[in-house]
C-alpha cells in the first residue's frame, strides 16, 4: 500500500491511505474499552491540515513549561474511556528529577 501512494508527511500518508477503506470496511477490529497508552497531541508540528482539536499549546509554550521542570500529567488519561479524554485539557505537574 505504501508503495502505491504518494505522501510527504504522516498527515498526507493518513489521508491518502483512505482509498483503501473499502478493503477493510467490513473487517472486525479490536479495541480496548479504556485507554492503555497515551498519545499526547499538545502542539501542532505539521502544516498540512488545520485541526481545531489539537494544537492547544505552542511549541514555545511547551518548551517554557518543560524548562520550568513541568510535564503533562499523563496518569490522568489511563483507564478512562477514549471519548472522555479526547478533549481533556492538559494538566502540568512537576517532573521527577
Amino acid at each position: 500500500m505504501l508503495q502505491s501512494i504518494e505522501f510527504t508527511s504522516p498527515n498526507t500518508l493518513e489521508g491518502n491511505l483512505q482509498m483503501y477503506i473499502p478493503f477493510y470496511k467490513y473487517r472486525y477490529g479490536l479495541c480496548l474499552e479504556t485507554i492503555s497508552c497515551v498519545c499526547i497531541h499538545a502542539n501542532i508540528v505539521q502544516t498540512d491540515w488545520s485541526n481545531p482539536i489539537l494544537g492547544t499549546s505552542s511549541i514555545e509554550n511547551l518548551l517554557e513549561l518543560w524548562e520550568q521542570g513541568l510535564s503533562i500529567n499523563t496518569e490522568k488519561f489511563y483507564d478512562k474511556l477514549g471519548k472522555d479524554v479526547k478533549y481533556q485539557e492538559y494538566e502540568f505537574i512537576q517532573r521527577n528529577s
